[in-house]
């Protein structure tokens, strides 16, 4: 059976390796290890994939909807059972560019 984390972060994203990179690794800095990351990408084209491939991150992709990967994410954080469920948004750090 399975153990739960602690806490679950959902960071969704489309197109914003830059940001990307920066929350990642700022979850991997915390001192609390009892945490899973969920990257919600929304069809991104600028070599998210293959930076994730990389990464000890769940990787979920759907199909490019044309809606935002945060609404997806919205939905994949209702399915989890954490104690803590932090979300990210590109409004975590401000609408700066990549």
């Amino acid at each position: 059976m399975a153990v739960t984390p602690l806490i679950s972060v959902i960071i969704p994203t489309f197109n914003r390796l830059g940001f990307l990179k920066e929350a990642v690794e700022s979850v991997e800095k915390q001192s609390c290890r009892d945490f899973e990351l969920i990257i919600v990408d929304d069809g991104s084209t600028d070599g998210t994939e293959e930076y994730l491939e990389s990464r000890p991150v769940k990787h979920i992709r759907p199909e490019h909807s044309g809606f935002p990967g945060r609404v997806y994410a919205m939905q994949v954080s209702k399915q989890l059972k954490p104690n803590i469920l932090p979300f990210w948004t590109q409004m975590t750090y401000g609408s700066r560019k990549n």
